[in-house]
């Protein structure tokens, strides 16, 4: 409970219009029953700045899209919402740059680039993802095997601590660095470090020519030759394979560019892999996919894998039950465990174990992404963390010395 005088102050600094009281609203069994709506960068420093001062915790809210996603927080005092943080402030077409406010739903960037000749290089799942969200979080697509990570596509970044402290890294141009790129350690950081209040993005030409295609597989060995061999084609812009039930697979491959690059790659996949052209919506509906959660109960897991054990680690993970849906040029498999009603938690042992020795063996990580709020009970959704936990720690610690962004969230707890 916030002390009413302490609301006051809140209310001061994040003005009027942008304290909302509510019935409580729950995340993994912590809830609050206030909402901070900060309309610009001041009102965002001056409201982080009260909340230290008073020790409260703030679980930070771009689209919402990705509230389930890591640990359970260790408090929750308000939910910090950015969707007042919005517009697309400057686009500047003959350098192929943007600067965004972090609230701003990725839809709408897309929109404006897009009117301009331009592409946005950002496309994980989710209707309402906001752009801070995305880089928060570090999202991905299908198509991230030809627009690169998040990290690699962020200039720069304006960024507000815990302290109310507003800093900035980068710019709108591309310099050398040096010392450590601070972009890449809040692009992932999950709001732990600082919330994102705008960011200048690097953006791509709209392609001369897109096409998608499918091809079916009778086997996991084949299924897994043709989606590496598809990754490193010229123009592959995704390559994804799936499970598609009874032990068959297929493989989807969007290709874009200049015309006759993509032509050439497409006739070669129709030569070798007998590959048909397949609908405009086939990459939304592997998006989608990704973002899938068996219900009415079920686990969702991402896996990195090195292409050389992908095989052995989707085998794996298939006897234990799991729709598969694997990004081999990206080394990533996405698993989804459905769970019995009522779900035992057994089951949920067993996936995670199995889940972490796929892993192992595939010479990757895992980050479990959707799971009930009981099965994230006395794990971590991260995976272990090994060495790298200290240094984490004390980034932490330097950056938010009393726990006020989306505390205990983060891989480790942090």
């Amino acid at each position: 409970m916030i002390a009413p005088e302490h609301l006051e102050v809140l209310r001061n600094a994040v003005g009027s219009a942008g304290m909302q009281e509510h019935e409580p609203l729950e995340l993994d069994g912590l809830a609050s029953t206030l909402t901070l709506h900060p309309h610009d960068g001041d009102a965002l420093s001056s409201t982080l700045a009260a909340l230290e001062s008073y020790s409260l915790a703030a679980l930070i809210r771009g689209g919402g899209q990705r509230m389930g996603l890591g640990n359970p927080p260790s408090r929750a005092d308000v939910f910090l919402s950015t969707d007042r943080l919005v517009g697309v402030d400057e686009l500047d077409t003959s350098e192929g740059v943007c600067h965004v406010r972090s609230g701003t739903p990725l839809a709408d960037v897309r929109d404006a680039v897009n009117a301009r000749g331009w592409e946005l290089p950002l496309d994980p799942p989710g209707p309402g993802t906001t752009v801070g969200g995305c880089l928060a979080a570090a999202s991905i697509g299908p198509r991230a095997l030809g627009f690169g990570w998040p990290r690699d596509l962020v200039l720069g970044l304006e960024v507000c601590l815990a302290s109310g402290k507003r800093v900035r890294c980068g710019g709108r141009v591309v310099k050398n660095v040096t010392g450590y790129d601070l972009n890449k350690l809040y692009t992932g950081s999950f709001g732990t470090l600082g919330v994102i209040e705008a960011v200048w993005l690097r953006l791509r030409s709209c392609p001369d020519c897109t096409v998608s295609c499918e091809a079916r597989a009778s086997d996991l060995a084949s299924a897994c030759r043709m989606g590496i061999a598809a990754s490193q084609l010229t123009s592959a812009r995704a390559a994804a394979i799936e499970s598609s039930g009874k032990g068959g697979w297929r493989l989807v491959v969007e290709l874009a560019g200049d015309e006759p690059t993509v032509q050439r790659d497409l006739h070669w996949l129709r030569t070798e892999y007998a590959a048909s052209e397949a609908p405009e919506s086939t990459i939304e509906r592997l998006r989608d996919l990704q973002a899938e959660v068996p219900v009415p109960w079920g686990l969702r897991f991402r896996i990195g894998a090195l292409p050389s054990r992908l095989e052995d680690a989707l085998l794996q993970l298939q006897k234990s039950g799991a729709s598969l849906l694997a990004y081999p040029g990206l080394r990533l498999i996405y698993a989804r465990f459905p769970l019995s009603e009522p779900p035992a938690e057994s089951e949920v042992e067993v996936a995670f174990d199995t889940v972490a020795k796929a892993a192992g063996e595939a010479g990757g990580h895992y980050v479990c992404e959707a799971a009930p709020s009981w099965a994230k009970s006395g794990r971590d959704m991260f995976g272990e963390i090994g060495a790298t936990g200290s240094i984490m720690r004390g980034l932490k610690k330097r950056f938010d010395p009393c726990g006020v962004l989306n505390p205990g969230r983060f891989a480790g707890r942090i």
